[in-house]
Order: structure tokens, then C-alpha cells, then sequence
């Protein structure tokens, strides 16, 4: 209850889709204008990814300037500080040679959470002499001015911090500011993706969302605390080169609610779904009202140019699973390593860290395997190498992006590969599962705060 009263929490508890009741057009909802005040807006018509999100976000953050929200009151669906900070800082951590960040950004909007990130950042002495590049890439719609947090960064009457006057002053060289940001098209990053390389690229709320009918196949619990915390379901599918998350939220379980105001509360929440669903389909159906986002061709190009083109892409979406990166290897190729907790979203935030397993994050790897006897150079300890990371990605791709923290974390993953290939090859694992040590520790600590709090 603390975290939900300080603001670490940000319970959705809105119904996904409602429908104007005289010309029957759906609008789903997108996010919060500030605590408990939530907005819809009205489902895309044509199909372009990139500029049906842009307005999403735009227009939710127009509306914030429209009725004069503050700053302080901002509740951000999309992004969140802490996660940008938390991510920024282990990049460096794993490359601490680097003294100039190249980020991109996509779909950033008025960037005013990456500004308050690289304030926060300065007060770190690793981050004193560290610079920045941002390009922040945005489709043909300009509702709102995009980059107005790092261009208030960069102006001294805009800023109250300490922090912040490192990055309004004038550098020592001119030609190397403390902080440099462009705004490009991102049609201009499809075409070519070799002129903006970067270290991290931020994708944020990457595709458009869409009202549609979903019949659910498996229970799911979706409320919590006697209603007072809704977690929505979501479901992949995959036909024809397309993969579709359908996002809702199914009211089950209600007889169990002991609190008798809760209950009806729930059953009324049922029935709006039932009557949104019925007015979607022109009759009575079972189907829930759900959005639902696609996946196509042409945003998997995107996706493939942004991890060929930069060291970590972080994508938050609370619209999309992990499965898009968690994909088997083929030909001995792994498409992607994955830093995911589920669970995690619960924040109201989903965020994906992924990479491809570059030269670089296999020479990362190298001094590790060597301890074992294994070369990274030579063709055959290659192979055995790339089925050992094959191994960790299936225990958990966070292990992976840990083996250069310390010595003792990269044996204790490593040894987790070897842990989970003895078991399968005695036969343990075919109706078992392992659990990483990163999860158990998560889950003590989750369980120990659950136990200070009574």
C-alpha cells in the first residue's frame, strides 16, 4: 500500500475500451494525465505503426499542457525515471570506457524523463565527465514540440538544480558539449540505419493499439486486493508472419471476494465489459473488448535495424510480451539475448533490454569460458560456447548480461549452463524447471518486504 500512495505503484484500474454511446466509435485507454485521471483516445484508421503511437503519446501529453498538470503531477504510463536511470548506469558499468553516450530515442515525446535522468546521472562521480548525444526520432506528426525537456536542459533560466548547470554552461571545447540532441525522422533511420549508430537506443510504445474482440482460452486473475489493483492479461498469437498481443481483463473469481461492495463492484465492471463487447460486435457475445497491437514485416525490419545498430535496445511497452525476442536459435544463430523479470510490469511499466551476441559481447564473454578450457577463437569451442549462452537463454537471458559484473557472478551463471545440461541429460528437466538464482533472490527480498510491512 505504501508504494501505491508513494507513486511507485500505478494502478490501472480503467476498463480497456469504452464506446461512445450515439455514434458507437471505441476509444481505448492510454494512459494516465495524472493520478486517477485517465485518458482514451479514439483507435487508429490507417495501419502505419509509427505515427498512430506518435499521437498516442503526443496527444496525452498535450492534453497534460492543455489542462495546466504540472510537472510534479505527470504520471508517465510509457516510461519511468527510475528505469532509465537504473539502465543507463549498468551500460556503463559494462563499458566503463566510454565517456560519450550516443542514445536514440524513439517516440519520446517531450523527453522530459531523459532530461531529469541526466541530471540525475551528474550527481554520480562516474557520470561527471561523461557527455551525451541524443537523437530523438519522431513520424510526421508534431503535435507537441518534441526534445522540450533536453532543450530546457540546455537553457540556465530553465534550471533549479545544481546538477543541471553542467549542462547549460559552455564546454571547454566548443565542439564538445556536455549535452548535444537532434530530431530526425524515422523514415530517415529505416532508410539508413548506418548513420545513426548508437550505444542504447529507447523504444517507446513503439506500435499502435487497436480495438478488438478476444474470446480468452485459460483463466487469468486480473484483480487484486478486492478490485483495488487491476492487472490486465495478455495473449500472443501468431499466424502469417504477424504476431498479435490481445491485452484485457477478465472478472473471475468474484465469489471470492469476501468484501461485499467489492463484489458488486466487480459484477458492474463485468457487466460494462459485457455491454462494451455487445455494442463492438452488433450482438450479444462472450468475447471481452481487448486492445491488441500487431507486429508485421516492415516493424520487424525496424526492430532488426535497431539491434544491428546499437549495443542494447530497451523497449517499454505495456502492450507487448517478450516473446517478439525470445526466439529460438537457428543454424546456430541466436536472434536475441533478453533482460526480462515477469512480474516486473506490475509498476504499470514493461520494459525489454535486448542485444544480439556481437564480437563484443562474446569477447565480454571470453576471459569467463577460458577458465573452463575454452577458446572463443577456435571453431569448435565457438560452437560449444554459442549451445552453453543457447542454455542460459533458456534458464534466463538476465544471466547472460550479469557475467561481467564480477568473477563470482560470471562462474555462478556459467555454472547454471552446465547445471541445467547435466540435469537435462539425466532426465530431470522433462517435467521440471529451473529457477535462476536472480529470481529467488528478487522473490526473498519481495517476500521479506511483504513480511516487514505485516
Amino acid at each position: 500500500m505504501s508504494e501505491l500512495f508513494e507513486g511507485e505503484l500505478y494502478p490501472e484500474n480503467n476498463p480497456l475500451v469504452i464506446v461512445e454511446p450515439n455514434g458507437l466509435k471505441n476509444y481505448h485507454y492510454t494512459g494516465e494525465l495524472m493520478q486517477s485521471w485517465g485518458i482514451y483516445l479514439a483507435s487508429p484508421i490507417d495501419n502505419s505503426s509509427v505515427n498512430s503511437t506518435s499521437i498516442d503519446r503526443q496527444l496525452t501529453q498535450y492534453f497534460r499542457l492543455l489542462l495546466n498538470v504540472t510537472r510534479e503531477n505527470f504520471v508517465d504510463n510509457d516510461v519511468n525515471l527510475k528505469l532509465v536511470v537504473r539502465q543507463i548506469k549498468n551500460y556503463r558499468a559494462q563499458h566503463p570506457y566510454t565517456d560519450k553516450l550516443i542514445l536514440n530515442i524513439f517516440n519520446a515525446g517531450d523527453a522530459f524523463i531523459f532530461a531529469d535522468a541526466f541530471v540525475e546521472l551528474e550527481s554520480e562521480p562516474d557520470f561527471e565527465n561523461v557527455k551525451y548525444e541524443v537523437r530523438i526520432f519522431r513520424g510526421h506528426d508534431r503535435i507537441i514540440e518534441h526534445g522540450e525537456g533536453l532543450k530546457n536542459l540546455l537553457n540556465p533560466e530553465s534550471n533549479i538544480r545544481d546538477e543541471a548547470e553542467a549542462f547549460a554552461q559552455p564546454s571547454d571545447n566548443r565542439l564538445f558539449p556536455k549535452l548535444r540532441f537532434s530530431i530526425n525522422m524515422i523514415e530517415e533511420y529505416i532508410r539508413q540505419p548506418h548513420l545513426f549508430t548508437s550505444h542504447i537506443s529507447f523504444f517507446i510504445s513503439p506500435f499502435p493499439v487497436r480495438v478488438e474482440l478476444f474470446k480468452p482460452n485459460l483463466p487469468s486473475r486480473c484483480f487484486f486486493l478486492n478490485g483495488l489493483i487491476t492487472d490486465s492479461a495478455l495473449n500472443v498469437s501468431t499466424a502469417n508472419d504477424e504476431t498479435k498481443w490481445n491485452r484485457y481483463i477478465l472478472a473471475s473469481n468474484l465469489s471470492s471476494w469476501k468484501n461485499e461492495l467489492s463484489n458488486a463492484a466487480g459484477l458492474f465492471f463485468d457487466c460494462l465489459q459485457s455491454f462494451t463487447a455487445g455494442t463492438l460486435a452488433s450482438r450479444p457475445t462472450d468475447s471481452l473488448p481487448s486492445t491488441q497491437i500487431t507486429l508485421n514485416a516492415l516493424d520487424k525490419v525496424l526492430l532488426a535495424h535497431l539491434h544491428n545498430h546499437s549495443d542494447w535496445v530497451i523497449t517499454y511497452d505495456r502492450n507487448l510480451g517478450p516473446e517478439v525476442f525470445d526466439l529460438p536459435s537457428k543454424d546456430n544463430s541466436i536472434p536475441f539475448l533478453l533482460d526480462y523479470i515477469p512480474g516486473d510490469e506490475v509498476s504499470g511499466i514493461s520494459s525489454f533490454l535486448t542485444t544480439r551476441p556481437t564480437s563484443e559481447v562474446l569477447a565480454l564473454l571470453g576471459p569467463h569460458f577460458q577458465e573452463f578450457g575454452l577458446n572463443i577463437d577456435n571453431e569448435s569451442d565457438s560452437r560449444t560456447i554459442h549451445q552453453l549462452l543457447e542454455d542460459l537463454r533458456a534458464v534466463s537471458s538476465s544471466l547472460i548480461l550479469q557475467l561481467n559484473s564480477t568473477k563470482n557472478k560470471a562462474f555462478e551463471v556459467i555454472g547454471s549452463a552446465f547445471t541445467k545440461r547435466v540435469l537435462e541429460k539425466k532426465g530431470l528437466l522433462q517435467e521440471s524447471f529451473l529457477i535462476p538464482p536472480i529470481s529467488i533472490r528478487t522473490c526473498l527480498k519481495i517476500a521479506d518486504r511483504n513480511k516487514k510491512q505485516g
